[in-house]
């Protein structure tokens, strides 16, 4: 889910971090995700995300 909602946003410029962090505090603030999941998922869908964007 986290990696969905970035993905789409996601340049070949962009800054990873700000763009996850972005799209994961709209999933928290709905209610799709708790904190607790996207900080244990967040180092994994970063390096998923840096792959995507190469």
């Amino acid at each position: 889910m986290m990696f969905d909602a970035a993905a789409a946003k996601v340049t070949p410029d962009s800054k990873l971090r700000d763009v996850l962090m972005r799209e994961v505090r709209g999933l928290l603030l709905t209610g799709k995700l708790s904190r607790d999941l996207a900080q244990k998922n967040a180092p994994a869908v970063g390096v998923c995300l840096r792959e995507f964007q190469s």
